[in-house]
């Protein structure tokens, strides 16, 4: 075993925690922090992974599912990671073209500041993924899944104007416009683009079912929907699933 390669390893994963943490108390655009963001965003995503699965061990019981057996994690990091750098070059065209009307000072760091809003709010968007596949499991909501929502969402909207929305309006203060155009700009920029990307990933319905291992999937949802219905157990339960993963439409099953 390489004790040097696991020890530059930790200490990679230990640098980014460290600036991430240093990002969220401290998001204004700073050129040397940001030449960090694509590094960061890809250390960041490689720990969700971690994370769900420490979340899941705290609390076994908060999914029906099992998120780690059913998830491909090479896929979900790869489309996190192309969602992220999607975001990043709509916003640097957008204020591109804002250049081009009023000059901003190096500009392209306004897409690295996406990157590293990004990196934070990814945990939410699989975390939001991963309760959006388990109630298609159990439609029922209770109050924990109701509340974990809510609190997700009040994250999401306080981590979008405290990471991005006001380090970018102020960075165009600072660039001599006016308090009301900067503000103005920084949510119309973040409207702009959140509305391109949904456009985007509209054109490509399974653009995130794609992460779910179909046989896992079909595996778990027999185990949870049919288990006390099945008699004769291994041989109709191996039918189903065969059936389930011949037919695999998630859209179809969630209706059922």
């Amino acid at each position: 075993m390489n004790y040097e390669a696991i020890k530059k390893i930790a200490n990679l994963f230990t640098n980014t925690h460290k600036r991430l943490c240093y990002f969220i108390s401290n998001p204004q655009i700073d050129k040397k922090l940001l030449n960090y963001s694509l590094l960061d965003m890809l250390v960041s995503v490689s720990s969700i992974f971690v994370i769900i699965s420490i979340f899941k061990e705290l609390l076994p019981n908060f999914f029906i599912i099992d998120p780690i057996k059913l998830i491909n994690w090479y896929m979900m990091s790869f489309l996190l990671i192309t969602n992220s750098l999607i975001f990043a070059f709509l916003i640097y065209i957008f204020f591109s073209i804002v250049n081009k009307i009023k000059k901003i000072p190096d500009y392209n760091l306004l897409s690295y500041q996406a990157i590293y809003f990004y990196s934070i709010i990814n945990i939410l968007i699989v975390f939001a993924f991963v309760i959006g596949i388990d109630k298609i499991f159990d439609n029922k909501w209770n109050l924990i899944n109701i509340v974990f929502l809510i609190l997700e969402f009040i994250l999401f909207i306080y981590f979008l104007f405290k990471l991005f929305i006001n380090p970018i309006a102020k960075y165009l203060i600072k660039a001599n416009y006016s308090k009301k155009t900067a503000y103005s700009l920084s949510i119309l920029s973040i409207i702009s683009v959140f509305y391109i990307n949904g456009k985007i990933q509209s054109n490509f319905p399974n653009y995130f079912i794609n992460v779910i291992d179909k046989k896992e999937f079909c595996i778990q949802f027999i185990d949870i929907k049919f288990h006390n219905n099945i008699v004769n157990l291994k041989q109709e339960k191996g039918c189903l699933i065969g059936k389930c993963m011949e037919n695999f439409d998630l859209l179809k099953i969630i209706n059922k």
